[in-house]
């Protein structure tokens, strides 16, 4: 995630930029743990860059993954479906692009 904010916001205004910067902590939060304000704010920065989009979504859902884990092994065997998906969807992707 973090990456993907440090590259994409590169590609902004002075403004813009400086707004992606001060918004780490924003999108390392829990969706659920955000204020009005704060989905608000995510809304806009979701909407300006698709892949900042992808890479947020991606992180929700590996959160909720590990969230509904009841122990370290059944965590460990979600982590390997989800990563198992993650990595067919890009493939498919890289190639349908």
């Amino acid at each position: 995630m973090e990456n993907v904010r440090k590259t994409e916001q590169k590609k902004f205004s002075d403004s813009r930029r400086k707004y992606f910067k001060r918004s780490r902590k924003l999108l390392l939060t829990h969706f659920y743990n955000l204020s009005d304000d704060d989905l608000s704010r995510l809304e806009v920065m979701l909407q300006t860059s698709e892949r900042l989009r992808r890479a947020y979504y991606a992180l929700q859902e590996f959160y909720l993954l590990m969230d509904e884990s009841v122990s370290r092994d059944d965590a460990r065997k979600r982590l390997g479906k989800w990563l198992h998906i993650r990595f067919a969807f890009e493939r498919k992707k890289q190639r349908a692009g």
